[in-house]
Order: C-alpha cells, then structure tokens, then sequence
C-alpha cells in the first residue's frame, strides 16, 4: 500500500518518510556542517554563543551550520578569517579550515610544484628566476636597519 490509507500503517508511513527525508538532508550536508555540528557538540558551545564569540551574524552561521545549500546557494562555508576564528572558539582550526576547503600551506606549495612541473624547461627557469628575485627583495628589506626615532 503505497499511500496511507489504514490507520493501522499511518505510523509505519510517517517512519519512513522521516527516514527518506533525514537521509535526503545528510545527501545535502555539506562538508562543514560534518565538521562544525560534531565539534559544537563536543566543545558544549551553542551556535548562538558562538555566533557571538566570533563576531559573526547568527542567520548567516546558521545557514552554514544548518542550512540546506540547495535553498541557501553560496552558505555553504563561512569566509577564511571567520573559518579561522570558528576554529580557534571550538579549538580545531586546521579541522575547521579542511571542512571549509581551505588548503594549508603545505598543500598550496605542493599544487604549485604540480603545476610548475607542467611547464616547458624555459617557462620553468622563468618563473624560478622571478621567485628567486622576489625573495631576494625582500631580503634586502629585512636586512635595511630599523629607522631610529630622532629627538
């Protein structure tokens, strides 16, 4: 019986569709609110507390941490600086940056060795020459004595 018509299977019905609905809803969880609603729960912080703590308005968090993306397009992940500051309140920041797709220093250099390695021979000294003047600039920066205050 596909519709609800007995008494009897109403609850039976109503289990189900709960049951489609809650696996639909972890279909569209994005991979923020897997990292952001767990470590809520485990730091005993409320979103509203947290929303204040970071300085952050509490709707816009919400639709991060609870939100459907699919009716809240682009709420998906909260900016860096506020991933940053979600992650040091709940004391994960490297977790709060991955769940938000941020990527770490070290994975951005390794990208970037990917990607100079698809280059020609000639691109590739290029492009190393101008790290190596960049760096040496400010080099030459750093190594400038501080000015010294006049009296």
């Amino acid at each position: 019986m596909p519709l609800c018509i007995l008494r009897v299977n109403k609850q039976a019905c109503n289990n189900s569709t709960h049951r489609v609905s809650n696996a639909i809803a972890m279909k569209n969880e994005t991979s923020y609110q897997r990292w952001i609603n767990p470590a809520l729960k485990k730091s005993g912080i409320s979103l509203k507390e947290l929303a204040l703590k970071a300085e952050m308005d509490y709707s816009a968090l919400w639709k991060i941490a609870r939100g459907n993306p699919a009716t809240y397009p682009g709420s998906s992940r909260p900016e860096y600086d506020n991933a940053v500051k979600i992650g040091e309140l709940l004391g994960d920041v490297e977790g709060s940056l991955e769940a938000a797709g941020y990527t770490s220093a070290t994975s951005a250099v390794e990208s970037l060795a990917v990607e100079l390695s698809q280059l020609d021979a000639d691109d590739q000294q290029y492009i190393l020459n101008l790290i190596r003047r960049l760096s040496a600039s400010r080099g030459q920066q750093s190594a400038e004595p501080a000015p010294t205050e006049q009296q």
